[in-house]
């Protein structure tokens, strides 16, 4: 599920890359493994916490990660503000000496972290509950083999 999606997070750094000096710049470089680095902790904790209120009597994995989209949000939309916030002065001063790597990590950073934002409270969880019914489907619910051989 995560070596699915972390492509994806990835995506608004790529997107930036050529608006900033292309992808070999060291500052792009650079913003690619922070925003891995975050991607992959945030969808971790995610996981991990539904998989924790999963565990309880009368959880779905629907509900589980739900509540742990909830309870994660905050903490992953703040991470993504407070850091842009700080990129932003490098971002958009691109002309002055001295930025010439921090200005292609500021810009390809905060695209990489809108992008990242988008994965992990919207495309995480939608992967982990179709997995999660996958696994283990809900008592009485037929999978779609066993409606082919009853219709047939």
């Amino acid at each position: 599920m995560l070596f699915t999606s972390i492509p994806l997070a990835v995506l608004g750094v790529v997107f930036a890359a050529p608006l900033v000096g292309g992808a070999r710049s060291i500052g792009v470089l650079a913003a690619l493994l922070a925003v891995l680095a975050l991607t992959i902790r945030q969808s971790l904790l995610l996981v991990r916490r539904a998989q924790q209120l999963g565990g309880e009597p009368q959880a779905t994995a629907a509900s589980a990660t739900h509540q742990a989209s909830r309870e994660i949000a905050p903490s992953v939309i703040r991470t993504a503000v407070l850091t842009g916030a700080i990129l932003l002065a490098p971002a958009v001063l691109d002309d002055l000496a001295g930025l010439e790597i921090l200005h292609p990590f500021a810009v390809a950073t905060i695209c990489g972290l809108l992008s990242a934002t988008i994965v992990v409270l919207l495309v995480i969880p939608t992967f982990y509950v179709a997995l999660a019914r996958k696994a283990h489907p809900a008592p009485g619910s037929a999978t779609a083999d066993q409606r082919i051989e009853a219709a047939g």
